[in-house]
């Protein structure tokens, strides 16, 4: 393994860290405990808890950056062994990725929703 392949896996596997932290905050606490089944008492939390959504959005960003330096990272570290696979792969993710930013500018949607209520 070469120096550009083991800077690849550290980048990789940091990315990955920072990637599952967030998520555990964006995700497993403040989306459970802002959305709920009711749509009422969503729309009440999103309104009461206006800095947590907006740090969900933040940690949902942080996500994005991570998962493309992912991406990027696994190609560069498994092109060696199968450049094309790689390749395929590493777009993959790249385009799950792209449309996980579409699920977060919906989120930063609200958000501007929200504001324009109060």
């Amino acid at each position: 393994m070469n120096r550009k392949e083991k800077l690849s896996a550290l980048i990789a596997g940091l990315s990955l860290i920072i990637m599952a932290v967030a998520a555990a905050f964006a995700f497993g606490y403040v989306h459970q405990n802002l959305v709920v089944e009711s749509a009422g008492e969503t729309y009440t939390n999103l309104l009461e808890n206006r800095a947590l959504f907006k740090l969900e959005i933040a940690a949902w960003i942080v996500i994005f950056i991570a998962d493309l330096l992912v991406s990027f990272s696994l190609y560069v570290f498994f092109k060696r062994g199968n450049k094309t696979i790689s390749f395929v792969a590493g777009f993959l993710r790249v385009v799950y990725t792209l449309i996980l930013g579409v699920a977060i500018y919906q989120l930063i949607a609200v958000d501007q929703g929200l504001s324009r209520i109060q």
